[in-house]
């Protein structure tokens, strides 16, 4: 397996331990969509990239190119799963206690 942006994608989404579907839906995309990407059946968009990167904290360099690290050290790329719906939830909450507001 040649080492592409859009095999890069497969690495991020194993990594987080999220399906074509989990992963799809975090980007605006669908599974089949993850799919054609991973399988170099579609080229990955500027703004598919702009989204993996900011929404999974991947750095540009890595996804384009292969250098530098995968992730930024944060505290948000240190949750697991779990951890990750329940901070989904509190957001959720919060913005709909904003819009009673």
């Amino acid at each position: 397996m040649e080492n592409t942006p859009n095999n890069r994608v497969k690495q991020i989404r194993k990594k987080l331990n999220l399906s074509q579907k989990q992963f799809g839906e975090k980007i605006g995309l669908k599974a089949n969509s993850i799919s054609d990407i991973e399988n170099e059946k579609n080229a990955l968009t500027n703004q598919n990239i702009k989204l993996i990167c900011s929404v999974f904290n991947i750095s540009y360099d890595w996804l384009l190119y292969g250098t530098g690290e995968m992730q930024g050290d944060t505290a948000f790329t240190r949750l697991n799963n779990e951890e990750w719906k329940t901070l989904e939830k509190l957001i959720d909450f919060y913005l709909e206690e904003k819009e009673k507001n």
